[in-house]
């Protein structure tokens, strides 16, 4: 016995083809999350959020940069010195303070290191007119060894700090060897100057700094 013809199904329609691609709805799903991941990035470059010198609360996350840095508190820090001591900035309030940021590669801060021992040991008049001035040399990201093999090479006996990894010189904005800050007895930064300073230089800024 024959089966009836089966009718077709005319309800059923065929399958849609799957939409045609379109990058656009990708780039702007995509654009969104990689502009906040760029952000977050900077943000963490240019603020540094834990405490330097491991001791103490962390300082408040703000960031610096060297065009506003000049007229503002200097960043107070805390590093390690080659002599086993600790410096921190917050106990040098009283004195002019001259900050100065090198390593033992670069020429130009080997030029300038007899200048900055002559500060220390025996400050000139210019100097001397502004009242106390000290002097901190911050070796960046060397090894201990290395900044004392520099020293007895040139005879040296400064206060050198250590700035393992550049944390202290990222803070102030160091781009480049050397860096010269001037800071006054309550704090604020008042100068900055980059590149090799001399001793003609050096005296030029303390008569500037000491005129009303």
């Amino acid at each position: 016995m024959s089966q009836p013809p089966v009718e077709p199904e005319h309800h059923l329609q065929p399958p849609r083809p799957y939409p045609f691609y379109r990058p656009t709805l990708a780039i702007f799903l995509i654009m969104p999350i990689a502009a906040a991941i760029a952000a977050f990035l900077l943000a963490e470059a240019l603020v540094e959020r834990d405490a330097i010198g491991g001791r103490g609360e962390a300082p408040p996350a703000v960031a610096f940069s060297p065009s506003t840095l000049v007229g503002s508190p200097a960043p107070e820090f805390e590093l390690p010195m080659l002599d086993g001591a600790s410096f921190r900035l917050s106990e040098q309030r009283g004195s002019w303070l001259v900050i100065n940021f090198w390593a033992t590669w670069c020429p130009p801060c080997r030029a300038e290191m007899p200048v900055l021992q002559a500060l220390h040991k025996a400050p000139s008049e210019a100097a001397r007119a502004l009242g106390r001035v000290s002097v901190i040399a911050i070796n960046r990201d060397e090894s201990k060894a290395t900044v004392q093999a520099f020293l007895d090479e040139l005879k040296l006996n400064l206060p050198v700090a250590l700035d393992a990894g550049g944390k202290v010189s990222n803070r102030y904005g160091v781009l480049s060897l050397p860096v010269t800050y001037f800071v006054d007895p309550e704090g604020v930064v008042r100068h900055r100057h980059i590149g090799k300073i001399s001793a003609e230089l050096l005296d030029q800024t303390f008569r500037k700094l000491a005129s009303p």
